[in-house]
C-alpha cells in the first residue's frame, strides 16, 4: 500500500512504479508521518526518498526479489540508484556493511560504484606497496644491506 495516497498494489514493483509516476513531482513527502520536503521540486530526490520508504522497511528474501521489485524490474548499471539497496543486500555490490550508512546525497549507480572500487583498490594497492617498501627497507638495514 502507498502510505502517501492509500492506493493498494499487488506487488512492490507496482508500488515503486506508482511512486515514480504519481508522486515524482511532490515537494513534500506524504508518507505516513514523514516530514521530508524539498525547497524546489527535485523529482529525482523525492522519488529516491519515497522509494527508500518502500525498500528500507520491507524484508527481502533474496537479492533477486529486491531486483524484481525495482520500477524497471532489474538493476540497470547506469540508472538504478544503489542508495535504495537495503542494508542486508549491500554485500551483493560490495557496498558498506550493515551497520554503516550510505551517506551519498546524489544518485549513485553501479557504474559509479565500480569506478569508486577501481580507484579505491588502486589507492589501497599503492598504500600497501609503499608500506612493504618501507618495511622491507627497514629489515634490510638491520641485516647489513
Amino acid at each position: 500500500m502507498c502510505a502517501a495516497s492509500s492506493a493498494h498494489f499487488k506487488s512492490l514493483q507496482e508500488l515503486a512504479r506508482h511512486i515514480t509516476t504519481v508522486h515524482v513531482f511532490d515537494i513534500v513527502c506524504l508518507w505516513d508521518g514523514c516530514v521530508f520536503g524539498l525547497s524546489q521540486a527535485d523529482a529525482r530526490e523525492m522519488e529516491t526518498h519515497m522509494l527508500k520508504h518502500v525498500y528500507m522497511t520491507h524484508i527481502f528474501n533474496s537479492f533477486k526479489e529486491w531486483c524484481e521489485s525495482l520500477p524497471s524490474g532489474y538493476v540497470d548499471s547506469g540508472s538504478t540508484d544503489l542508495r535504495l539497496c537495503p542494508p542486508a543486500l549491500r554485500c551483493h555490490f560490495d557496498l558498506l556493511l550493515l551497520n554503516e550508512t550510505l551517506d551519498i546525497h546524489e544518485r549513485y549507480t553501479l557504474i559509479d560504484h565500480q569506478m569508486y572500487l577501481f580507484i579505491f583498490k588502486g589507492i589501497i594497492q599503492t598504500s600497501i606497496l609503499k608500506e612493504l617498501k618501507v618495511s622491507s627497507q627497514g629489515s634490510h638495514q638491520g641485516n647489513g644491506f
